[in-house]
């Protein structure tokens, strides 16, 4: 050190620093390296240095600039951090990545002059010499009216919001027509239409709209993946069957139940395709056919969706979506509007394969891989199901009575039963996972006889 301070008479000694690069020197063991690679290996400590004190580097910045003078590069060297915290702490972290480099990108290409300096029309021959897409622009946009607004930079918002693209009125009534989901009594006639003699195509179709995997998924799966057992069918895949890190957090097994209607499809197949055979099939595609492919899977799938139309069934909206995605997606709103676990966003999650980061502590399913877990989400999925008996029941109690009622594809019970509660007394009711609903209560006290809802 003494020696660097006798070359460079300038510069005066800090005990701090020279503290700092000491430590570092001495974690330091020169083994004949060349000095290119002692060169990397002291920058990559520099740099974790640096890292570890960057706070207060910036705090050092912030000290030295004033909103009048302040650049946009300063602007996002100080504030990006502060700004996605502020208004995309929600974000997905490659979302938060996405724009935070948008930001350093541009306003680090921008003349160095003051914020307060800039006008429109300069910022408009910059976006049209950078080919700035109308993303990007807007995402440039909220950061400098970020800017404004907390006072860290003065002057106009240069950037313009990018205007929405405008329809026809046509075109506006062609959108509004679309969907991107198919209607229960759509999906109840593709079931119905595979189910009486499924093949190859059938069994896709049911992998897509009742199990929702993606078409290159359904396509390459084999059928040693599938298993059946007591009327209750389940996949199990490996992570890297769902191309790596697209729905799962996992390297190991990945098992999720399938809905009814795509055990009865598969499982008929299945016994078909043994029969005729007369071999293990276990290693072999549900596919087969070589010349199924995406083109052809879409194209069999849009011409069901074209004998909907001609046969006036689900109205006459149409689906946003073409081809195989229109199942998928069909299949991902089942999960989350018709069976109930609305609050369940573990549940929920997993059996759409989307990803459980923050909702598991390891880095598998562990709770909802287990046999427990699979007849959970069997009787959740379950409620899909057709019911096969739609006539309404009645069930006599000494107290009371319950009624069945077909309310579209779930069962609806009233149960009506008086009962006495003396004082100091509790009543508890307990029902299954897959029980929902609500109680209502009437005070025979109460005059006017109304009724409470708990």
């Amino acid at each position: 050190m003494n020696d660097y301070y006798m070359k460079h008479p300038e510069e005066k000694s800090n005990p701090k620093t020279d503290s700092d690069v000491l430590k570092i020197a001495e974690t330091i063991n020169f083994n004949g390296e060349s000095a290119q690679e002692l060169a990397e290996f002291i920058f990559s400590k520099c740099t974790k240095m640096l890292e570890k004190y960057q706070d207060q580097l910036v705090d050092c910045v912030r000290l030295h600039v004033q909103p009048a003078t302040i650049s946009p590069g300063e602007a996002a060297y100080i504030y990006t951090d502060q700004f996605l915290n502020k208004r995309h702490a929600k974000a997905a972290e490659e979302t938060r990545t996405a724009i935070r480099n948008t930001i350093f990108k541009f306003f680090k290409r921008m003349e160095n002059k003051p914020m307060s300096r800039f006008t429109k029309r300069e910022i408009n021959k910059f976006v049209t010499a950078e080919n700035i897409s109308d993303s990007a622009k807007n995402t440039l946009h909220q950061f400098w009216g970020y800017c404004l607004e907390r006072h860290y930079c003065e002057g106009d918002n240069p950037f313009e919001r990018s205007t929405p693209k405008k329809f026809s009125p046509e075109a506006q009534a062609r959108k509004s027509k679309q969907k991107s989901y198919l209607a229960q009594s759509e999906r109840e006639y593709i079931f119905q239409r595979l189910k009486v003699q499924p093949n190859a195509y059938a069994c896709l179709v049911a992998l897509g709209l009742f199990c929702g995997l993606p078409i290159e998924t359904a396509l390459k799966l084999t059928w040693d993946k599938i298993h059946f057992d007591k009327g209750v069918g389940w996949i199990e895949l490996m992570d890297t069957d769902l191309d790596g890190d697209r729905f799962t957090c996992a390297t190991h097994n990945y098992s999720f139940v399938m809905m009814p209607q795509a055990y009865e499809i598969l499982h008929k197949y299945k016994e078909t395709l043994e029969t005729q055979e007369k071999c293990d099939i276990s290693h072999k595609r549900i596919a087969g056919d070589p010349a199924i492919t995406k083109v052809a899977l879409n194209k069999f799938v849009e011409t069901l969706m074209a004998q909907m139309v001609v046969l006036k069934i689900g109205g006459t909206a149409f689906p946003s979506k073409s081809g195989y995605s229109v199942l998928v997606e069909t299949y991902r709103m089942m999960i989350e509007l018709e069976c109930g676990i609305q609050d369940d966003e573990g549940t929920k999650r997993f059996l759409q394969h989307r990803p459980m980061t923050g909702l598991v502590t390891d880095d598998h399913y562990v709770s909802y891989t287990d046999s427990e877990a699979r007849d959970r989400q069997y009787m959740v999925l379950k409620r899909q199901a057709p019911k096969k008996n739609n006539s309404k029941g009645k069930i006599d109690l000494k107290n009371g009575d319950v009624r069945y009622y077909p309310d579209s594809n779930k069962e609806r019970l009233l149960v009506c039963m008086d009962v006495e509660i003396q004082p100091g007394e509790c009543l508890a009711i307990d029902a299954g996972y897959t029980i929902e609903g609500k109680i209502m209560s009437r005070d025979t006290d109460d005059e006017d006889n109304n009724e409470n809802e708990n």
